[in-house]
């Protein structure tokens, strides 16, 4: 094996053990399953959200993460939850979901006044998971899947498209993302 294919395989291992992330659950339980879709019951949220008129996730994320790395009214770190929810009906808005041990009232206020912090009610949600890298094309496949999936069932559903995606760029094997939406 050549020397530079040994450099690549460790480079990924490393990779892959160094970026592994373990998805800690305390925001929603599942209800049931209808094949491949769940169905979840979301506990109260409190969401960090950054609505970008130029569908740019980049610069929506680094917005958010500015937020929750100190550029604040209080210069508090805010801990970094996973996953990032990202609207994908109208204009594209990113959330973060703000650890569970705030309130509404107890968040930093954001220097930047482009970002809102909102509560968001329980709700239930229909939920299809993939793999690999998030991208329109891959998301419209999923929406489109999932609206199969929920009118041979019968459910309806607000038609509020979200992507969810749990790991950072930096991951490359393994990866999680989900397409979600309210059902009534």
């Amino acid at each position: 094996m050549s020397i530079y294919l040994k450099i690549l395989f460790i480079f990924l291992i490393n990779n892959t053990l160094l970026f592994s992330q373990s998805y800690k659950n305390n925001w929603y339980k599942i209800i049931e399953k209808i094949g491949d879709v769940e169905i979840r019951q979301y506990n109260d949220l409190i969401l960090a959200t950054y609505q970008n008129d130029n569908s740019n996730r980049s610069e929506s994320f680094r917005n958010l993460a500015s937020y929750i790395f100190g550029n604040n009214n209080k210069n508090e770190n805010i801990g970094m939850t996973s996953p990032v929810i990202v609207d994908l009906v109208g204009v594209e808005t990113m959330h973060f979901i703000m650890p569970s041990d705030y309130q509404i009232e107890t968040m930093p206020d954001p220097n930047n006044d482009k970002i809102l912090l909102r509560d968001v009610l329980k709700c239930k949600k229909a939920v299809i998971s993939y793999s690999g890298f998030t991208n329109k094309s891959t998301e419209t496949k999923k929406i489109n899947k999932l609206k199969l999936i929920l009118s041979e069932r019968g459910v309806s559903h607000k038609n509020d498209f979200q992507v969810l995606v749990y790991d950072s760029p930096y991951k490359f094997f393994n990866r999680r993302n989900e397409i979600c939406v309210t059902i009534k």
